[in-house]
């Protein structure tokens, strides 16, 4: 993974993968969740992965990658920036 940190805080931000569709799907998913869960206190991960299939079909590609999702945003702290990354229930990918 490469980070290319930029100077503009709106600046938008580039993710891809070899197709540009599972752990890509994957990352975009859990930074819409996240923020999701910051703003509403909630997260619909069908309602955002079905978005974004609407804009680029095959987003979050396996099962296994759509129970990442759910997992982590589970762990996900709404007080911290940081996921534990041994949490119990936080499957390794």
């Amino acid at each position: 993974m490469e980070l290319d940190q930029s100077d503009h805080e709106d600046a938008p931000i580039i993710v891809h993968c070899s197709a540009g569709l599972g752990r890509t799907g994957c990352f975009i998913a859990l930074c819409i969740g996240c923020e999701q869960l910051e703003k509403e206190g909630m997260v619909d991960v069908l309602k955002i992965v079905s978005r974004m299939r609407l804009d680029r079909g095959g987003m979050v590609q396996s099962n296994e990658q759509y129970e990442f999702i759910h997992h982590v945003l589970a762990a996900y702290p709404l007080n911290k920036k940081t996921v534990n990354v041994n949490h119990p229930h936080l499957p390794v990918m």
